[in-house]
C-alpha cells in the first residue's frame, strides 16, 4: 500500500522536535491523526538517525587517538616532578624543627641566671629592711621612754621623725612587718596625746557638776601644750569641752526661769556660777557675761578662744539674749520703757564684743527691728486669750438691767391733734436712740383697713424685714419667698409724754433688758486698746520703739469683737436657756456703747464693727425666732390640714396640734420675757402668733368641704389660741381689769392678720345671712378677699339657692366699688394666638376704663369667652407685656386715649415645680439632655469628681464614665454635651476635650462610657464647649486666652502637639486605655483675658462668637479662622448664648447682669437691652426651647432665672429687662438665705422641651423644675 504523504510529513515532524526541538508549521500535520503506522513510521526514521550519527562518532575517535598517546606520556612525567619537590620540602621542614629546639634551650638557661641576679638583689633588699625595722624599733622604745618621762617636745619631735622614716621604709604597707610598725607608731601617738591632755587638764580644770573653770597654767604653757594638741589632732575635744562648759553658763544665766537664776563670779584664775534666790535684772546678766569671755579671751590660746567666742557670740545673739528680751517683753506700754533700756544695753554688749574680734551685731540689730511685731503679736494673743476667759466667766454670772430710752422731738400739733390715728402713724419716724444710733419704732394703726395695709408688705416670716435689712429687692419666687416683718409697735401708752405738745418737746420712751457682764468686759479690753494708742501718740512714747504699733492697737477692737462673734453661740447656748436673745442684747448694748467710743475718741473704723456686731446680734435674733417658727410648723403638721377634725383619730391630733402650740408660745415668753424689753418681747411673741395663724387660715381656705361638726371644733380649738391675746395687755394690767374686760388687748397691733384670724372664727360659726352682713354692712372686706370668702361660703355651706344668692349679692357688691368711679375709657382690639382660648369670630373693638391693670382686663376676657373656668392672662401691647394700668401706659409711650389699641393676650405664666434632685459626690459643673420623640430622655452630668454620668427621669444613673486610671478626665471636669445619640463630648481643668463612645443596654437601665478621641492643643483649662453635629465641630473656650475649633473626625483632624499631649496627662493611665489624639483645627486667639464662653451661630454654623473677661464679644469667621467683629462692653464677661429669632447675643457678666448685644454690623449701639435681677455673677445661659423670647440664666447667687425678652421697660440705663420667675435651690429649703450664694451656686443650666429646666451647682446636685407653657410661644 502506497505510503500517506500527510502521515510522512507527521513521522518527519516527529524526528525534527527530537532532533532540532522545532514544531511543524503546517495545520493540516498538526490536526492529523497520529495513529499506529505513523508511529512505527516515526521509530523507523529515529533509529535511522541513530545509526547515522553512530557512524559519525566512530570516525571522529579514530583519527584524534594519537594525541592521546602525549598526553598520557607528559602526565606521568609530571608525577615524578611533584614527588621531587614533596621530599625537598620534607628536609626543609626538619632542618627548622631542630634549630627550634636549640633556641628554647638557650632561652631557658638565660631565664634562670636572671631569676638568680633577682633572688641575690632580694636578699640583700630585705636584710637592708630588715636593719632598718630594728633602728625603727629602737627609736620607738627611746620615744616610749621619753614620754613616760614627760618630756613632751622632745617627744613630739622624735615622733614626727619616727612617723617620716615610716613612711620612707620600702616595706609593702600590707606586710604584716608595716602594719606592727604602723600600730606601734599609732600607739605612742595616742599615749602623747593621752600625757599633753592630762598635763592641760590639770591646768585648766573644768567642773560641769560645780559650774567651775579654774585656769592656772602660765599663757606660754597653754600655748605650747595648745600646739601640741593641734599636731596631735586633740585640739578639738580640749574645744568642745570647754565650748559645753561655756554654753552651759551662758544658757544658766540667761534663764527665763525665775527659780533658776545664776550668776557668774570670779575669783583670780577661777570662774563659778551659782544659784540665786533674787531675780537677777538683764543689765546685771549682760556685764557677767561680758567679763566672762573677756576672761575666756585672755587667759586662753587664741585659736580655742576664738573657737569658743564666735560660738558663744553667735548662741547669744541668735538665741539667749533675745529669748531674755522676749521674756522681758512687757504688755503694758509703761514697761515698754524699762525694756527698751534693756535692748539698748544688749547693744552695748555686742559692740564691746568686737574688741573680741566678734561678730553678730547686724543679727541682734534685726531682731530689733521685729520687736515692734513681736509686742504687737504678744499683745494680740494676751488679749485674745483673755477674751476667751472673760467670755467663760461673763455667762456665769449674774446678768444685769440696763435702760434703753428712745427720744424724739414732738411735733407742732394740738393735743387733740396728736391723738389722731392717721397722725400717730408715722409718730415714731424720728425717735433717737440713746445706746443706739437708730431705732425703728412703728405705732398702732387706728383701724383694721391699716393693720390689712400693714400685714400685705410686711410678714413675720422674715426677721431680716424686722430689722430694717432692705438689702435685697424682692421679686416674684416660686418657693414662696418671706416677706419683711414691722418692728416692734409702741402704742401711745408706752410713751412719757410731755404735758403739753409744743414745738420743741421730747418725746422718751423708757423700756429695760437684761445682759450679761460680757459686754463691758469686751468694752474693757477695747478701751485699754485705744488708751494705749492714745499714749503711744503722746510725746512720752516718742523715743518708744513700739510707737509704730499704735495702728496696730487700733486694729485689735477688730479682732476682739470678731472672735466674739465667732465663739459666743458656742459658749452663750450651753450656758443660758436663752442664749440667742442674751447674744442680741449684748450685742444691742455693745454696739451702742462703740458708737460712744467712736464719738469720743475720734475712732471711725470701728463705726463699721458696731453695724457688724449689731448685725451679729440680729442674725442670732433671727436664728432664735427660725427655730420657734420651725418647731411650730411641725407641731401644726401634727394637725394634717385641720380635715375631719371632729373624727377620730383626727380629733386628738388637732387637739394636741393646738395645744402644743399654746404651750410652746407662752413657755418661749416665759423664757424671753426677762431678757427682752418690753416692745421687743411683744414683737417676738406676735410673729410666733402670726407664724400660727397664717398657717391655720391657709389650711382652712385649703379645705374644700367642712361639716358642722367640723367648723365647731375648729372653733374651739382656735379659741385656744385667741387666748394668746392676754400676752398683749397694758402693763399694769390687774387680774381684775383683765377678768372684767374693761382693758382691751393690743394684739392687732402687734400680730398681722390677727384680725382676720378673729373673722374665721366668726365666720366658722356664724350662718350665711351673718356673714353676708359682715360682708355688706360690715369690715369683713377689709380682711378677706372676694374670692377668699366665695371659697369659704363654698366649704362651709351646701349648695342651695340661699348660697348663689349670698355670692351673687357679694360679686355685685364688688362690680360696684370697681366702677363707681368715672374713669377715661379707651378702645382696644383683642387677638390671640392660642386657638384654643381665640374670642368669637366678629367680635370688635371694646371700650374699657384706662385705669384696668392686667387682672381685671383677664376677667374681661374671660367673660367674653364665657368659660366653665377662668384662665390667668397675660396682655401685650406692642410686643410689650402689659405691667401697669392702661392709663400709665398711654402717658409713658405719649399715645393718645382715642387710639384703638392692638392688645394680644397669651396664658399667664406658669411657675415651673420642682420636679427632682439627683444628687453627686461633688460639685455639678454641667448637664446636657437628648430627648427626641420615641426615645426616653438621658441626662448627662458633669461633675468636680472628674466622672461623666448618665442618668434616666427616674434618677438612676445609667452609666459612668471611667476614671482617670483607665483613660478618664485627669481632674475636674467643667463643661459636657450630647453629640449624638452615641457619643460625648467634654472638657475640664486637665486643658482636653474628650470625645466618648455611649453605649446603652437593650434594657435600658445600664449603659457603658468608653474613651474614643482626646483632642489637646489648649495650654489652660477648658472652662466651656459648644457642638454642632451636622458639620462634626466643636468650638472650645479656655483660660489660655483661645478659642479652639476642632473636629470629631480622626481623618479630618491634625495630630496633637507633642507637649500639649504630654503636658496634660498628669497621672498614670491605665496600659488598656491607649485612646487617640489629634489637635485642633485652629486654635483663634484674640482676646486679651481667660475666655469663659462661645456658641455657633444658631443659623450658620461657619459663624462662632465668644465671651471672655476682656469685656468683649467677638465674631469668628470658623472657615478662614478670621476675626470679623469686637463688640466691647464695661464689665467681664461669663458666658453666652445666642436668640437667633431677635438677632441678639445674651452675655452673662461679672456685674450681676446680662448684656444683649446685636452682633449685627448694622447695629448702632453695643448693649440692645439690660436684663437685672441676679446679685451675683451670671455664669450660665441657655435659650428657651419653645419661645424665641425666652432665656434662662444660672448664677452664683444660687437661683436660675426665666426672661421674657418682651417683659422690659425703659430708664436712664435705657431698655431694662426684669426676670419673671427666680428659681432658688431646693437644698435650701429650711436653711435660710446664703450670703452670695455660698454653698449654693449654679455653675449649668439646660432648659429641654421634655425634661424641663435643669441646673447644675455647688450643693452637688442635678435639679429639675418643669412647667407647661412657662412663657408664650409667640
Amino acid at each position: 500500500m502506497a505510503a500517506d504523504p500527510l502521515q510522512e510529513q507527521a513521522a518527519r515532524a516527529v524526528l525534527d522536535f527530537l532532533v532540532e526541538g522545532s514544531f511543524p508549521e503546517d495545520e493540516n500535520v498538526i490536526s492529523s491523526d497520529f495513529d499506529t503506522e505513523c508511529c512505527n513510521r516515526s521509530l523507523r526514521l529515529i533509529q535511522a538517525e541513530k545509526t547515522k550519527a553512530e557512524s559519525e562518532l566512530s570516525v571522529l575517535s579514530h583519527n584524534s587517538i594519537f594525541e592521546v598517546d602525549g598526553w598520557i606520556k607528559q602526565a606521568k612525567q609530571l608525577q615524578e616532578d611533584i614527588e621531587r619537590s614533596r621530599n625537598t620540602a620534607r628536609n626543609i621542614v626538619n632542618e627548622h624543627e631542630t634549630g627550634k629546639k636549640l633556641r628554647a634551650r638557650v632561652h631557658d638557661a638565660s631565664c634562670k641566671v636572671e631569676l638568680l641576679r633577682k633572688e641575690i638583689a632580694l636578699n640583700e633588699a630585705v636584710t637592708h629592711e630588715f636593719e632598718h625595722a630594728r633602728s625603727l624599733r629602737d627609736r620607738a622604745a627611746q620615744l616610749d621612754g621619753e614620754i613616760a618621762d614627760g618630756d613632751v617636745q622632745a617627744s613630739l619631735r622624735d615622733l614626727n621623725e619616727l612617723k617620716r622614716d615610716c613612711q620612707r621604709s620600702q616595706l609593702s604597707s600590707h606586710s604584716s612587718f608595716s602594719k606592727v610598725l604602723r600600730e606601734m607608731v599609732s600607739s605612742l601617738e595616742k599615749k602623747l596625746l593621752s600625757t599633753v591632755i592630762s598635763e592641760w587638764n590639770g591646768l585648766v580644770k573644768i567642773s560641769m557638776a560645780e559650774h567651775t573653770l579654774s585656769i592656772s597654767g602660765e599663757p606660754e604653757t597653754l600655748r605650747s601644750l595648745n600646739s601640741a594638741l593641734n599636731e596631735l589632732g586633740g585640739s578639738s575635744e580640749v574645744t568642745e569641752q570647754l565650748q559645753q562648759f561655756v554654753f552651759q553658763i551662758l544658757q544658766e544665766t540667761f534663764a527665763t526661769d525665775d527659780d533658776s537664776s545664776h550668776i557668774i563670779s570670779f575669783e583670780a584664775d577661777r570662774v563659778q556660777s551659782s544659784q540665786q534666790r533674787e531675780s537677777i535684772g538683764f543689765p546685771s546678766k549682760i556685764d557677767s557675761v561680758q567679763t566672762f569671755l573677756r576672761f575666756i579671751h585672755t587667759r586662753l590660746p587664741d585659736d580655742i578662744s576664738a573657737a569658743i567666742l564666735s560660738a558663744s557670740t553667735t548662741l547669744l545673739i541668735s538665741t539667749l539674749i533675745p529669748n531674755a528680751l522676749s521674756y522681758s517683753l512687757s504688755d503694758d506700754v509703761l514697761g515698754m520703757k524699762t525694756f527698751q533700756q534693756y535692748v539698748d544695753h544688749a547693744h552695748n554688749f555686742v559692740e564691746q564684743l568686737r574688741d573680741l574680734n566678734c561678730s553678730g551685731h547686724n543679727d541682734l540689730k534685726e531682731w530689733s527691728n521685729k520687736i515692734p511685731r513681736l509686742w504687737l503679736e504678744q499683745r494680740r494673743g494676751f488679749t485674745l486669750d483673755q477674751l476667751r476667759n472673760d467670755l467663760w466667766i461673763g455667762v456665769k454670772e449674774a446678768p444685769k438691767t440696763v435702760d434703753l430710752i428712745e427720744t424724739r422731738r414732738a411735733r407742732e400739733n394740738t393735743p387733740d391733734q396728736n391723738l389722731n390715728t392717721e397722725e400717730i402713724d408715722d409718730w415714731a419716724v424720728n425717735w433717737e436712740v440713746e445706746e443706739t444710733s437708730q431705732a425703728h419704732v412703728s405705732a398702732r394703726p387706728s383701724k383694721k383697713g391699716n393693720i390689712e395695709d400693714k400685714s400685705s408688705t410686711h410678714d413675720d416670716d422674715n426677721q431680716d424685714g424686722a430689722w430694717d435689712w432692705g438689702d435685697d429687692t424682692l421679686e416674684t419666687d416660686t418657693s414662696n419667698p418671706q416677706k419683711a416683718q414691722p418692728l416692734p409697735e409702741k402704742s401711745t401708752e408706752d410713751v412719757v409724754l410731755n404735758a403739753e405738745n409744743t414745738l420743741g418737746d421730747v418725746l422718751a420712751l423708757k423700756e429695760h433688758y437684761t445682759i450679761t457682764p460680757i459686754p463691758d468686759m469686751i468694752l474693757s479690753l477695747i478701751m485699754k486698746q485705744v488708751a494705749d494708742f492714745e499714749l503711744l501718740s503722746s510725746e512720752g512714747c516718742s523715743d518708744l520703739q513700739i510707737q509704730q504699733c499704735g495702728p496696730g492697737l487700733l486694729a485689735l477692737p477688730t479682732l476682739i469683737l470678731a472672735l466674739y462673734r465667732a465663739i459666743a453661740p458656742s459658749i452663750y447656748l450651753p450656758s443660758l436657756a436663752s442664749g440667742n436673745m442674751y447674744i442680741h442684747n449684748d450685742c444691742k448694748y455693745l454696739a451702742g456703747r462703740l458708737r460712744e467710743i467712736v464719738n469720743e475718741h475720734s475712732l471711725p473704723r470701728l463705726e463699721a464693727e458696731a453695724a457688724e456686731v449689731e448685725r451679729f446680734g440680729k442674725l442670732c435674733y433671727s436664728s432664735e425666732m427660725q427655730s420657734h417658727r420651725v418647731i411650730l410648723t411641725d407641731l401644726l403638721e401634727g394637725a394634717k390640714g385641720f380635715s375631719n377634725c371632729s373624727s377620730q383619730p383626727m380629733m386628738e391630733d388637732c387637739r394636741i396640734a393646738i395645744t402644743s402650740v399654746y404651750e410652746h408660745i407662752r413657755s418661749a415668753h416665759a423664757a424671753w420675757q426677762p431678757v427682752l424689753w418690753k416692745s421687743a418681747l411683744l414683737q417676738a411673741v406676735a410673729s410666733l402668733i402670726s407664724t400660727v395663724i397664717e398657717k391655720i387660715i391657709v389650711a382652712v381656705e385649703d379645705l374644700s368641704d367642712i361639716s358642722a361638726s367640723d367648723s365647731q371644733y375648729l372653733v374651739k380649738l382656735y379659741t385656744q389660741i385667741s387666748q394668746l391675746e392676754d400676752l398683749f395687755l397694758p402693763e399694769g394690767t390687774t387680774e381684775a381689769e383683765k377678768e372684767s374686760g374693761m382693758v382691751t388687748p393690743r394684739t392687732a397691733v402687734y400680730v398681722s392678720k390677727w384680725l382676720k384670724f378673729q373673722y374665721l372664727i366668726n365666720i366658722l360659726e356664724s350662718s350665711l345671712a351673718d356673714i353676708k352682713y359682715l360682708w355688706m354692712e360690715g369690715e369683713l372686706s377689709l380682711e378677706y378677699t372676694e374670692d377668699e370668702i366665695i371659697d369659704l361660703l363654698e366649704a362651709l355651706f351646701a349648695d342651695s339657692e340661699y348660697r348663689r344668692k349670698a355670692i351673687s349679692d357679694i360679686k355685685s357688691v364688688m362690680d360696684i366699688e370697681a366702677s363707681s368711679p368715672a374713669q377715661a375709657q379707651v378702645r382696644i382690639k383683642l387677638s390671640t394666638r392660642d386657638a384654643d382660648i381665640s374670642l368669637p369670630e366678629g367680635t370688635g373693638p371694646i371700650l374699657v376704663p384706662t385705669n384696668l391693670r392686667r387682672y381685671a382686663l383677664s376677667t374681661v376676657v374671660n367673660q367674653l369667652l364665657d368659660l366653665e373656668k377662668a384662665i390667668p392672662l397675660e396682655f401685650l401691647i406692642n410686643g410689650k407685656y402689659l405691667r401697669t394700668s392702661i392709663d400709665e401706659y398711654l402717658t409713658a409711650n405719649g399715645i393718645s386715649a382715642e387710639t384703638t389699641l392692638d392688645v394680644e393676650y397669651v396664658r399667664a405664666l406658669i411657675p415651673p415645680l420642682h420636679v427632682a434632685s439627683f444628687l453627686h459626690d461633688d460639685w455639678v459643673s454641667d448637664v446636657d439632655v437628648l430627648s427626641g420623640e420615641g426615645q426616653d430622655p438621658r441626662i448627662l452630668s458633669s461633675s468636680y469628681d472628674g466622672l461623666l454620668r448618665i442618668w434616666n427621669n427616674s434618677s438612676q444613673t445609667i452609666a459612668v464614665s471611667p476614671s482617670a486610671e483607665h483613660g478618664g478626665h485627669t481632674a475636674s471636669i467643667k463643661s459636657a454635651k450630647f453629640f449624638s445619640p452615641t457619643q460625648l463630648v467634654s472638657s475640664g481643668l486637665d486643658r482636653t476635650i474628650r470625645l466618648w463612645k455611649y453605649n446603652e443596654n437593650e434594657d435600658g437601665f445600664s449603659g457603658t462610657i468608653s474613651p474614643h478621641l482626646e483632642l489637646h492643643g489648649h495650654t489652660g483649662s477648658v472652662e466651656n464647649i459648644q457642638v454642632h453635629a451636622s458639620s462634626n465641630r466643636i468650638l472650645s473656650a479656655s483660660t489660655d486666652h483661645s478659642v479652639g475649633l476642632w473636629s470629631t473626625k480622626k481623618s479630618e483632624a491634625p495630630a496633637a502637639p507633642t507637649t500639649a499631649t504630654r503636658t496634660s496627662k498628669r497621672r498614670k493611665v491605665h496600659s488598656s486605655s491607649n485612646t487617640p489624639s489629634r489637635g485642633p483645627l485652629a486654635l483663634l486667639k484674640a482676646h486679651t483675658a481667660p475666655v469663659s464662653g462661645v456658641v455657633f451661630d444658631a443659623r450658620d454654623s461657619t459663624v462662632g462668637y465668644s465671651t471672655s473677661w476682656d469685656h468683649t464679644l467677638r465674631t469668628w469667621d470658623l472657615v478662614t479662622g478670621a476675626l470679623v467683629d469686637t463688640r466691647t462692653t464695661s464689665h467681664p464677661l461669663l458666658s453666652t448664648a445666642h436668640l437667633p429669632d431677635v438677632h441678639l447675643i445674651a452675655a452673662g457678666t461679672s456685674a450681676r447682669h446680662i448684656t444683649m448685644i446685636d452682633p449685627r454690623v448694622s447695629a448702632t449701639t453695643v448693649s440692645a437691652m439690660t436684663l437685672r435681677g441676679h446679685t451675683n455673677a451670671v455664669v450660665t445661659l441657655a435659650r428657651d426651647p419653645g419661645s424665641a423670647y425666652g432665656l434662662l440664666s444660672g448664677s452664683h447667687d444660687g437661683t436660675c432665672r426665666i426672661w421674657d425678652l418682651r417683659s422690659t421697660k425703659s430708664d436712664k440705663d435705657g431698655v431694662v429687662g426684669e426676670s419673671i420667675y427666680s428659681i432658688p435651690r431646693k437644698s435650701l429649703e429650711g436653711a435660710g438665705k446664703r450670703v452670695g450664694g455660698e454653698g449654693v451656686k449654679v455653675f449649668g443650666v439646660c432648659w429641654d422641651k421634655t425634661v424641663g429646666i435643669l441646673s447644675a451647682g455647688e450643693d452637688k446636685a442635678i435639679q429639675i423644675n418643669r412647667g407647661e407653657q412657662i412663657l408664650s410661644t409667640a
